[in-house]
């Protein structure tokens, strides 16, 4: 898997990169900012293939893409936590940081690489692999399909996880 390159420097509402120095600079910053909200910051790696045959967005337009799918995924992680408080009696607050890089999976195809980070009360509420379709798995795929305007059966197959989530104090 090639990483595109690039010398731009990213402006601080830039959310997509294409080169390996700012995106590790915006993993440490998402990860500073989720603990110093929460203390800890649960992790989790994806690749966000676009379908096959797609061309490579313009670094704009890659913004544009993953702004929506994070609207889309905050929106869902914010009813789950809802519901996920009500039941457990006690309030539950979740804002995913995150860091994304596009990368090239071939020489024609892109994707993107993205680390969500979470608190970890968020995190182990919703449950990473729900077989229910509720989980965090689930509604990454529901985010990323809706985004793409696909079928859900279509976008989840687009969605890959990367390592087992990480824990960082």
């Amino acid at each position: 898997m090639a990483h595109l390159a690039s010398n731009q420097i990213p402006s601080h509402q830039q959310t997509v990169t294409t080169d390996q120095y700012h995106y590790l600079a915006a993993q440490r910053q998402a990860i500073t900012q989720t603990k110093a909200s929460y203390g800890t910051a649960m992790v989790v790696s994806l690749e966000l293939h676009l379908p096959q045959g797609s061309l490579a967005p313009s670094l704009s337009c890659s913004n544009d893409m993953i702004e929506r799918f994070l609207k889309c995924l905050q929106g869902s992680i914010d009813q789950a936590v809802l519901h996920r408080s009500k039941l457990e009696g006690h309030s539950l607050h979740c804002r995913v940081q995150n860091a994304c890089q596009r990368i090239m999976v071939d020489d024609e195809q892109s994707a993107f690489e993205m680390v969500l980070y979470l608190n970890p009360d968020a995190f182990d509420g919703l449950r990473v692999l729900d077989m229910t379709g509720k989980g965090l798995m689930s509604l990454i795929k529901q985010a990323w399909a809706k985004m793409l305007g696909i079928p859900l059966v279509q976008g989840a197959g687009l969605v890959v996880s990367g390592q087992p989530s990480v824990t960082y104090r």
